[in-house]
């Protein structure tokens, strides 16, 4: 599956999430889907026992996403992978966003059957 790590992660009102810039700590940038991605590889609680095997699974999908500057080709497994850990690790609004460019199904269709869901 083809998905475009471009985008701007956008809050509930539809305005950019601000980050600082990682190579300029004093200027501020909107948030992207790639470096979103990018963090939940190399995220865990300090509490958190993973195993071995779950970090080099975890390290190779960071690589793969780092290699790609616009387009990523992912996996089932890796789609699967990266919701799991996004809605982990990731704030509500960062998460369902994410989950909304994977599986825009899992969180619209959900709207559409419940009416106390404001859309």
């Amino acid at each position: 599956m083809e998905f475009d790590i471009t985008g701007v992660i956008k809050d509930f009102e539809g305005n950019p999430i601000e980050t600082l810039d990682p190579r300029d700590k004093k200027k501020v940038i909107p948030l992207n889907i790639r470096k979103v991605l990018l963090d939940l590889c190399d995220a865990s609680f300090p509490d958190e026992r993973i195993t071995g095997e779950e970090k080099i699974l975890n390290f190779k999908l960071g690589l793969k996403i780092a290699a790609t500057e616009k387009t990523a080709h992912f996996t089932t497994d890796e789609v699967v992978k990266i919701k799991n850990l996004s809605k982990k690790y990731n704030p509500i609004i960062i998460a369902g966003r994410i989950i909304e460019l994977l599986e825009p199904t899992d969180i619209h269709s959900k709207e559409e059957k419940d009416p106390k869901i404001a859309k």
